[in-house]
């Protein structure tokens, strides 16, 4: 009696193939230079080429990026009450404070 081949799942789709490593379907799929993985046509903008969503996660990253006035950034914890129904409201009532870590700032790069 013959055994029948053992089956195992597809690395990049989970499907059971009696191959081991890709089934047939995804070995014709365009592949992601970036995270590898193996996607329809139609999730790519350019073959070949990155993902989409590598692509997006790549703008994201550069979305992060920001720059201030002689690479001067502070943060500071300012206090909320019940009365700041609006970011408007809010700044409106830490303006001072606000304006005083600013100058303070200032006077340091002087």
């Amino acid at each position: 009696m013959d055994q029948p081949p053992p089956h195992e799942e597809c690395t990049n789709c989970g499907l059971i193939t009696v191959n081991s490593g890709l089934c047939r379907r995804c070995v014709t799929l365009p592949q992601c230079p970036v995270c590898k993985r193996r996607l329809p046509s139609n999730a790519f903008d350019t073959v070949p080429g990155n993902c989409q969503a590598c692509d997006r996660k790549n703008r994201k990253k550069l979305q992060k990026t920001r720059h201030a006035i002689d690479n001067i950034v502070a943060e500071v914890n300012l206090p909320t009450d019940d009365t700041d129904i609006t970011y408007e409201r809010f700044i409106t009532r830490n303006a001072l404070n606000i304006l005083e870590v600013m100058d303070e700032h200032i006077k340091m790069k002087k």
